[in-house]
């Protein structure tokens, strides 16, 4: 009887141990963070930068109305200035020089057009009316040009660029001593004109003084050393 008992105590004893050998291992907990730390951030992709943009260029100097270049650009400045609200005398003289532009291109009839809409704006403009005598000269019509040229020095009697130009007709017309005439009165009127300058000296060889020319030319060189046709011309006459 007490070995009975003594076995039923043994099993008491050793089942439950026995079932717990028998069940898996949990699994151990996760270790947090000590406080006041983060998490070791995972390391990013650094982002793909974007191909920069050219630098622009600087911007192009602005294209004034200007009969020193015959472009269309040119053509476009002087429309923007006889659209403005602009005073009439620049309005004018924005036609003036479109005109002036349209003849070097051969356009004479645009050229007229234009000198004709300054002449409404402005009926008193000498600017307009030389305008137009040298759009009249471009075309071989040398009488109608003179009445213009005429027409300009009369209202402005002090205006050179119109004695030059009536010069420059007379020159084509062959009335050299006429062309030295107005050459010598605009040079009067404007000192500092080298073109008048030599523009007489060559009419002075069409009626064969040499000494005179060489005396304009020796006078532009003074007044515009850097310009090499200057020196040119006055050494060919000593050939």
């Amino acid at each position: 009887m007490r070995s009975l008992l003594a076995a039923l105590l043994l099993c008491l004893v050793f089942a439950p141990l026995a079932a717990s050998a028998q069940q898996p291992s949990a699994a151990p907990p996760a270790t947090a963070a000590p406080p006041g730390t983060e998490a070791p951030a995972v390391p990013s992709r650094p982002p793909v930068s974007e191909p920069s943009e050219p630098l622009a260029q600087s911007e192009a100097e602005p294209v004034t109305c200007s009969a020193d270049n015959v472009s269309e650009e040119n053509i476009r400045a002087c429309d923007l200035v006889i659209s403005s609200n602009a005073a009439p005398d620049v309005r004018v003289h924005a036609l003036v020089t479109r005109a002036e532009i349209q003849r070097d291109k051969g356009q004479f009839d645009i050229a007229l057009a234009d000198c004709a809409e300054a002449l409404r704006i402005d009926p008193s403009s000498a600017e307009a009316y030389d305008g137009r005598g040298k759009v009249l000269a471009a075309e071989k019509k040398y009488l109608p040009a003179l009445d213009e040229f005429d027409r300009a020095i009369k209202l402005s009697p002090t205006y050179a660029r119109a004695f030059s130009d009536r010069a420059a007709t007379f020159s084509e017309m062959r009335e050299t001593r006429l062309a030295v005439r107005d050459y010598t009165e605009a040079l009067r009127l404007q000192p500092d004109n080298v073109k008048a300058l030599t523009d007489r000296a060559e009419a002075y060889l069409k009626v064969r003084r040499v000494d005179l020319a060489i005396d304009d030319f020796t006078e532009a060189i003074r007044r515009d050393p850097a310009s090499p046709d200057h020196f040119d011309r006055r050494g060919s006459l000593f050939a």
